[in-house]
């Protein structure tokens, strides 16, 4: 069996650091929560809201429906602390993912206290996009919390958009490949060494 030249061998170990410190595409992931009158549909990526970097905007549709057709849903958002260094922004669509064009929130900052994002009648079903936007450079969490009230009902998708730490993530692909470039040319001049004194 022929042996790799090292050069070869740090090339292939470069491509192999790459293709591991790149995150596979996670699929959305989609979560119906009913209450007695009140329904939502979460659809997120975890993956994508958990690897954001500086500027990355990732959406959070929800949908909300009820089963009485009478009154209104009042709908809120919330973090678990003050999102610092996350702006975030809410407008009401036509369908999922499609026609968001009126804005109900502008982007702010999230804070414990329950933001008001807007109200729609109970026989209408209708879908929400949430943009989440990491604006600062420093490492940050927070974990967001929409709420429908109606109906003497309340439901929420309580803890389903967590944003880990995300200061190390966009410079891990970085550091990996840097560190195999080095020791790829370390390889090289080893094997450059060796052949020189096979010819000695």
């Amino acid at each position: 069996m022929s042996r790799l030249k090292p050069a070869r061998i740090a090339t292939a170990a470069l491509a192999l650091v790459l293709l591991v410190a790149v995150p596979a595409q996670a699929a959305p992931v989609r979560e119906v929560i009913t209450g007695d009158v009140l329904r939502l549909v979460s659809v997120q990526d975890p993956a994508a809201m958990g690897s954001m970097s500086p500027g990355e905007t990732v959406a959070w549709d929800v949908e909300v429906g009820a089963s009485e057709p009478e009154g209104e849903i009042a709908l809120e958002l919330a973090a678990d602390h003050q999102a610092t260094g996350f702006r975030v922004s809410v407008h009401e669509c036509t369908g999922e993912g499609e026609g968001c064009s009126r804005e109900l929130l502008a982007p702010a900052e999230i804070g414990p206290e329950a933001t008001e994002v807007g109200s729609q009648v109970a026989e209408e079903t209708l879908w929400y996009r949430i943009s989440v936007q990491l604006a600062g450079e420093e490492p940050a969490r927070t974990v967001l919390t929409f709420t429908a009230h109606g109906h003497g009902d309340e439901i929420s998708t309580d803890g389903e958009a967590e944003l880990p730490d995300t200061g190390a993530s966009p410079w891990l692909p970085i550091g990996l490949a840097a560190g195999a470039l080095v020791v790829g040319v370390l390889l090289a001049r080893l094997a450059a060494v060796r052949r020189r004194k096979g010819n000695r």
